[in-house]
């Protein structure tokens, strides 16, 4: 489930997660962002086991977004360990979205869980 962040309790969850987490930038009026939004909810549906879902409204947390740099929405941060390991601006292709949360699947049975093309 996609948790919507307040500045505490987002520094709390991703400093103290131990794993990946994917982090959404977006506003509820963008039209890109109700698109990724849609397809971030059908790879949650799959990846949730491994990846930890987060969105946070620039709208209403301006300075989160001014915090990691977000100057255009939608924006998606990755994290590991609580370190930002890669950005993505704008809208994504859903493959590509794909290829690159299969590149976060544990090393051990990856094969198992891949979500394919």
């Amino acid at each position: 489930m996609t948790r919507n962040m307040k500045p505490l309790s987002f520094k709390k969850e991703i400093n103290s997660n131990k794993g990946v987490s994917l982090v959404r930038f977006c506003t509820e009026w963008n039209g890109s962002c109700r698109i990724m939004a849609e397809t971030l909810k059908e790879l949650e549906s799959y990846y949730s086991s491994f990846i930890r879902f987060y969105t946070i409204d620039v709208d209403k947390e301006p300075q989160m977004a001014r915090e990691f740099g977000i100057h255009e929405i939608p924006a998606l941060l990755i994290f590991k360990n609580g370190v930002v390991i890669d950005r993505i601006t704008g809208s994504v292709a859903k493959n590509i979205l794909i290829e690159k949360m299969n590149a976060l699947l544990p090393h051990k049975n990856k094969s198992d869980y891949h979500l394919y093309l």
